[in-house]
């Protein structure tokens, strides 16, 4: 039967079974008009966890750019949990919804998580001087989107502990009620069988004297009538 010890460490280890549930993708951060017409936009996720991964950029919910990509139209370099793309022949920047998609390929399980999308370089022109590199100072606009919560997940884990947490209380609280209930029954059965014994040996040493008694009797009737001759 699982003690409460057993019961918690099954929690626990669910809980880091699902720990990719702390890390999160962010919006498209730091993009850059180069001087050659390209753009460069970085994607970047949260969290303190360490896994290989794999990142998209995303135009209006198509890919524009991953680090699968093989031709020139696109580059990408990984640095801290940065992933840099690099647009060299954009389209559509001042309209177009821009999205980071990141997935955790090892350890598993995979995990494929994408950030909101935002408007890049709204407003904002692309004519530059030669040899020279600007951030757009453009704010970004944030579509809105219902992003789930960081720590919805780990209530779910405190919730999951909690129950089975109570589950262990119940079964360990029956077990010991069927303990006690069984060492009272013990006892009864053990002084039971002595009292009939006894009752039983009573009995005999009963008849015994009776018979004694009716031989005594006897005998004294015998004597009297021997003296009476």
């Amino acid at each position: 039967m699982p003690d409460s010890f057993s019961v918690l460490m099954l929690s626990f280890s669910l809980c880091l079974h699902y720990v990719d549930c702390d890390w999160s993708v962010r919006e498209p951060l730091n993009h850059i008009l180069n001087d050659d017409g390209s753009v460069s936009v970085t994607c970047m996720m949260d969290g303190n966890e360490k896994f290989q991964a794999e990142a998209k950029l995303k135009q209006d919910g198509e890919y524009v750019c991953q680090i699968s990509d093989t031709d020139n139209t696109c580059l990408w370099q990984y640095n801290n949990k940065q992933f840099t793309f690099t647009l060299k022949n954009p389209k559509g920047l001042n309209n177009g919804l821009f999205s980071c998609e990141i997935t955790k390929t090892k350890p598993f399980p995979v995990k494929r998580k994408e950030g909101p999308q935002v408007k890049l370089f709204r407003g904002c022109k692309s004519t530059f001087k030669a040899v020279q590199k600007s951030n757009c100072s453009c704010n970004n606009q944030t579509v809105d989107k219902d992003p789930t919560p960081k720590f919805l997940y780990l209530i779910v884990c405190a919730l999951i502990m909690t129950m089975l947490s109570l589950y262990s209380a119940i079964l360990t609280a029956i077990f010991i009620r069927s303990r006690l209930a069984l060492k009272q029954e013990n006892p009864d059965t053990m002084t039971y069988v002595p009292m009939q014994r006894s009752v039983k040996r009573r009995e005999q040493e009963n008849t015994l004297y009776v018979d004694m008694h009716k031989k005594q009797k006897h005998d004294y009737h015998r004597d009297m009538s021997h003296n009476s001759h």
